[in-house]
């Protein structure tokens, strides 16, 4: 099994990466035909579960 992703936010970054993140995953979810859910980023499910993953743990932290 892969190691999991981790993403983490630092200091005066952290809310301009979080959406800018959310932006990415959004336009990735578009491109894909993906619903985006209620927290505002893509389920992944087939396409990338670690990146998922990770997501859901950052947003959870912060």
């Amino acid at each position: 099994m892969p190691e999991k992703l981790k993403i983490e936010w630092s200091g005066d970054e952290e809310q301009p990466r979080m959406e800018e993140t959310r932006r990415w995953i959004g336009k990735m979810a578009d491109e894909n035909k993906r619903e985006i859910n209620e927290k505002g980023y893509a389920r992944y499910i087939k396409l990338m579960p670690e990146l998922d993953e990770a997501l859901e743990e950052s947003l959870k932290q912060n």
